[in-house]
């Protein structure tokens, strides 16, 4: 688990990082190595749930994050991650 601090004052450069964030973040939840992202309501920290090999392997994939240079980022190991399943309801074609 990754828990980030975003920048207390954000510039437009922080800002126009955004899009490309929300981009790399969608392909790498489509990819199965981000399992939960989530943001706070206050807009203050980021959480990240992802699987890697190991704490370099996570690091290195943070740091590829393009708001990457305006967070402070720290990365707890977990034993194990517990989440329901959101399902849709199984399609039947007759």
């Amino acid at each position: 688990m990754i828990d980030i601090y975003l920048p207390r004052q954000a510039d437009e450069d922080y800002f126009n990082l955004i899009p490309s964030q929300r981009v790399m973040v969608n392909k790498l939840l489509n990819e199965g190595v981000i399992i939960n992202y989530s943001l706070s309501e206050d807009r203050k920290r980021l959480w990240v749930i992802l699987l890697a090999g190991s704490l370099l392997e996570a690091k290195k994939i943070i740091s590829k994050f393009p708001v990457f240079p305006y967070v402070e980022a720290k990365i707890y190991n977990l034993l194990f991650h517990q989440t329901t399943t959101n399902s849709l309801p199984q399609l039947w074609l007759n």
